[in-house]
Formats: structure tokens, sequence, C-alpha cells
């Protein structure tokens, strides 16, 4: 198992994507994905600094802002429901 930042399993991440690969591109594709990456742009020196270093307290503040907008909360829901199927 190789840990990530905040001991993500990283190979559950990468297993995650490839099995979902069309249905995350066509949530990132969607108008909500593309507003959520919009809000993110901004931001994108930090919270790749964020992800390189662990930094969750960071991670978890700017998650917690995209929650608060109807796009994040949505685009978060959609994601969501492919890791339980």
């Amino acid at each position: 198992m190789t840990q990530g930042p905040g001991n993500i399993d990283l190979n559950s991440v990468h297993q995650f994507a490839a099995q979902n690969q069309g249905q995350l591109k066509n949530a990132v594709s969607s108008n909500d994905g593309q507003r959520v990456r919009d809000m993110l742009q901004g931001d994108s020196d930090q919270l790749r600094h964020a992800l390189h270093t662990g930094d969750i307290g960071t991670l978890k503040n700017k998650f917690d802002s995209l929650m608060q907008t109807p796009e994040g909360s949505r685009l978060i829901q959609q994601i969501g429901q492919m890791i339980q199927q």
C-alpha cells in the first residue's frame, strides 16, 4: 500500500480513477465541474503545495468552502455516489 498525504491509500485512489475514468471525465466536464475548476484556479499554487506537503488543514478548508457552493456540493455529491457504487 502506498500512502500519500494524510495516510491516503494512493493505490486505491488510482484504482478508483481508472475504474471510473469516464464518469469522472463527465463530472469534471460538466457545468458544475467547470465552475469548481474556475473557483480552484486562483488557489492552484496553494493547493498544489498543500497536496505535496500533506497540509490537510488547507485542503479541508478549501473542501469545506467548496461544499458551501451549489456547484461544489453537487459535484462532490456526484463523486461520492461513484465511490459508494
